[in-house]
């Protein structure tokens, strides 16, 4: 009876999974790797995505906080940060910002205490690392 319930429960993900729209763009391997398998590096690594980071300065200081991607009823620091990266040609998979528990000064050149996670394809790397970012391990992303 056990065998027979693990079973059902089996098919039953199978088609729950297989019904879920494609919403990033990347196969369906890569899709069910990056969701599935905890989102830790090996499995970047087998669908060719990297985790990169920056800590933002102050007083507005940081390239994504220009006007052009700052406007609006509502700003979204997220959404800021995705148009600029996407108009300097790279692919944005996810955006994470985490506070960091660090002291920080008052100045406009210093860090503002958060930190940008970008998950992006591993051929943007070099352009992300030119606006500033570098990589990193986000080892069991729960991704919100």
């Amino acid at each position: 009876m056990k065998k027979i319930n693990i079973a059902a429960i089996g098919i039953l993900l199978v088609l729950i999974v297989g019904s879920l729209p494609n919403l990033t763009g990347l196969s369906d391997d890569s899709e069910a790797l990056l969701h599935w398998k905890g989102k830790n590096s090996y499995y970047q690594n087998q669908i060719g995505t990297a985790w990169m980071s920056m800590e933002p300065v102050q007083c507005n200081e940081n390239a994504w906080q220009e006007s052009q991607y700052s406007t609006g009823h509502k700003y979204n620091e997220k959404d800021s940060i995705k148009e600029y990266l996407e108009d300097n040609g790279v692919t944005v998979l996810h955006i994470k910002i985490q506070k960091k528990d660090k002291i920080v000064c008052m100045s406009c050149d210093c860090p503002r205490g958060d930190e940008v996670q970008v998950l992006i394809y591993r051929n943007d790397i070099e352009k992300m690392i030119k606006l500033g970012f570098q990589e990193v391990e986000v080892e069991g992303c729960d991704c919100n």
